[in-house]
């Protein structure tokens, strides 16, 4: 990640309006922080800013970072329907056009993981789920599109589905600030691991505990995983 950033950086200053480099520095780190930073959301609405004269699939998922930059940045209590609108209507008419690219489904998914929610998109966990597996049925090695698939495994699927899921994402030997929490939830998760996960779990500084908490919230399993971290 450090040297991407530093790459993007190089291209930004030489060509501060070059927007293909500005989305990719805002993803860079967003991987390094999150999607709420301020930087992460700069380099977004920078580079929505710029789009005019690119080909039609970069300006439509520059388009929708840009548009996802600004409701991150709104009141979490109360979504802006007008731009959720236009993510859903930008991000469905790049998978109409591209249905193929696995990074358009990517963003599918991520618009409908974090928009869709009991809202007027009554958009259901299995579509959301849908999208991210269709993004990695065209590329298995498109590591991001699996973070919320893990989650979604054990909400919907519980241990097997989950643990599956997490140790596809794992076998690309992936980095950035998720890794932990998926590998200790997926050792908590296996009742043959228990020497290992218990000694993992007291290891854990407290943000691998809160990663692992936030991807298995909402499993149900009879060991209560999700109140024990």
């Amino acid at each position: 990640w450090d040297s991407a950033a530093a790459s993007y950086a190089r291209a930004i200053s030489i060509d501060t309006g070059f927007a293909l480099a500005l989305r990719r520095a805002g993803q860079v780190t967003a991987w390094h922080t999150s999607e709420t930073d301020s930087t992460t959301r700069a380099f977004a609405l920078r580079a929505g800013s710029r789009i005019h004269s690119l080909a039609p699939r970069d300006s439509l998922l520059i388009t929708a970072d840009s548009l996802s930059a600004v409701l991150q940045g709104s009141d979490p209590n109360s979504l802006n329907w007008r731009l959720a609108n236009r993510l859903f209507a930008t991000v469905n008419a790049a998978a109409a056009r591209y249905p193929d690219d696995p990074e358009v489904w990517y963003a599918v998914g991520e618009a409908r993981f974090h928009y869709g929610y009991g809202s007027i998109f009554d958009v259901s966990e299995e579509s959301v789920r849908d999208a991210f597996r269709r993004s990695i049925a065209l590329d298995s090695a498109f590591s991001p599109a699996y973070i919320h698939l893990v989650e979604l495994g054990y909400t919907l699927g519980g241990s097997s589905e989950g643990r599956a899921a997490a140790q596809a994402y794992l076998a690309h030997d992936p980095a950035g600030q998720h890794v932990a929490g998926v590998r200790l939830l997926d050792a908590l998760s296996d009742p043959a691991r228990k020497d290992e996960a218990a000694l993992l779990l007291s290891r854990a500084p407290a943000d691998v505990l809160f990663d692992g908490w936030m991807i298995g919230r909402r499993w149900t399993d009879s060991s209560g995983t999700a109140l024990r971290l």
